[in-house]
């Protein structure tokens, strides 16, 4: 047998890499899963007596995953149950798009929530104020945390539910004094596995 030449040494070396790179790649492409998907509040505001949201969901995954429910709703104070605080929000609901809603990979997906908001019924459930915040225009005021409360199920059937706090109001019983939004991304799927 002849000695192989530089030539076909190089050759050898190149088919052998591209072999690997075709091999990875299937791998990548058929067993192994990322579920990844987002919702981002890109807009929040609570002024004039009415809540508007919009909300991007982002599926960053390789695999298709379902949004089952998305609902803002009120934070209570510690040992409140967040059961009696749900009535509070049930008018603000989505406009256009609506869950349950299938998000592809790749794909965004945005939901616009409009309703008006019940100040005294808010302002019940309130916590103390933040110093400085004590009053408004000779009106005590209450701090409100609006969450963001979520259900999402990946390709297996598996629901992740997930909540998180997006919004603080300062409000008096007739009006919000001061609001800022302090979280703007929620996890709603985020796992890796190799199928079989």
């Amino acid at each position: 047998m002849k000695p192989l030449t530089k030539n076909e040494k190089l050759t050898l070396v190149i088919s052998s890499a591209a072999l690997l790179v075709a091999g990875a790649s299937l791998y990548m492409q058929f067993w192994y899963q990322v579920e990844s998907m987002d919702a981002v509040i890109y807009e929040a505001d609570p002024a004039g007596a009415e809540l508007v949201l919009r909300i991007a969901v982002i599926n960053r995954g390789n695999t298709a995953a379902m949004l089952l429910d998305l609902q803002p709703s009120v934070k209570g104070k510690p040992g409140q149950l967040d059961a009696r605080l749900g009535p509070i929000l049930s008018e603000v609901q989505a406009v256009g798009n609506k869950p349950p809603l299938l998000v592809d990979p790749g794909d965004i997906r945005t939901l616009t929530y409009r309703g008006p908001i019940d100040y005294e019924a808010l302002y019940e459930v309130g916590s103390p104020p933040d110093p400085g915040f004590d009053d408004f225009d000779d009106k005590p005021t209450r701090k409100v945390v609006l969450n963001l409360r979520a259900e999402a199920m990946d390709i297996h059937g598996n629901v992740f539910d997930t909540s998180t706090g997006f919004l603080e109001m300062h409000l008096t019983t007739e009006v919000v004094a001061v609001w800022g939004a302090f979280t703007q991304k929620a996890e709603l799927l985020q796992r890796r596995r190799y199928s079989r």
